[in-house]
């Protein structure tokens, strides 16, 4: 595609986000010169939302130049990254903005944004990711129907002083109903780290949805990436190949020390046998 082509498709794009953010209500706006906060944050607004696709999408037709920070912000496409780079080619194109869109309207997870990238450009977005292909091994693999263990990891933590999320396991069709019996605090949270559930008590045999939560109060907050729930897990019988589920973690909410709200995004994978 030469240069005026690519213009033209790329107004054509600008239109259609713009036709489409004005029918949403989200608001527009946004500088050049902002600084980004996390990665696809190209406006610094703290999020990732249309008016970041807008911005990516000006600077992919040459109306905004962009900054050494927004080559690191706007960036995302490819993905995974060309060069040996986790995320981008070193430009600035209609691509990017494509898929900063999707991510915004929910077409790719936060998992699928961010590729993989360990936490993101620094260290104030936080992210979750459940290690479901360890799930997958343990409950397709296992003759016995026994206990199983998923880990829920946090990238990016940065003076997280409570926390907490809600895991929500849906069966999709007639396999072994699949229940949380208990959480257990993860390798990351200090070994005086207080847990709680709702429910407080379990109920023999489980259930499908816990919220748990963590609490550092008078220990020092949360900083880094790592396990911090491991919530433990019981089917009710061996699952055949056809089982399938949905894992949800829904609801998140994590305070920093200073008593601010961290932004973290929910996450939802469905847990299908490989084989």
């Amino acid at each position: 595609m030469d240069r005026s082509a690519a213009q033209r498709a790329g107004r054509r794009l600008n239109a259609w986000i713009l036709g489409w953010a004005i029918g949403s209500g989200c608001l527009i706006g946004g500088s050049a010169g902002a600084s980004p906060v996390f990665r696809g944050d190209l406006n610094g607004d703290g999020r990732v939302n249309v008016s970041d696709a807008i911005l990516a999408l000006r600077m992919a037709i040459d109306q905004v130049t962009p900054t050494a920070n927004d080559m690191i912000a706007g960036d995302v496409a490819p993905a995974p990254g060309a060069g040996g780079r986790a995320l981008g080619d070193g430009r600035i194109t209609a691509a990017d903005a494509v898929r900063l869109l999707q991510y915004t309207v929910g077409l790719l997870s936060s998992k699928e944004f961010y590729a993989g990238e360990p936490a993101t450009v620094d260290l104030s977005k936080t992210l979750l990711q459940f290690d479901s292909a360890s799930l997958r091994t343990q409950l397709y693999g296992s003759p016995t129907g026994g206990e199983l263990t998923l880990p829920v990891s946090v990238s990016g933590a940065e003076q997280v002083a409570i926390g907490s999320i809600t895991l929500t396991i849906t069966p999709l069709n007639d396999g072994p109903a699949l229940s949380i019996v208990r959480v257990e605090p993860g390798g990351i949270l200090p070994d005086r780290a207080e847990i709680l559930t709702t429910p407080s008590s379990l109920p023999e045999g489980g259930t499908g949805s816990v919220r748990a939560a963590f609490s550092l109060i008078d220990q020092k907050p949360l900083t880094g990436s790592g396990e911090i729930f491991r919530f433990v897990l019981k089917a009710s019988g061996p699952a055949s190949k056809t089982a399938r589920y949905r894992l949800t973690l829904s609801d998140p909410d994590f305070t920093t020390s200073d008593a601010d709200t961290v932004s973290i995004d929910p996450l939802e994978e469905t847990l299908a046998s490989s084989g």
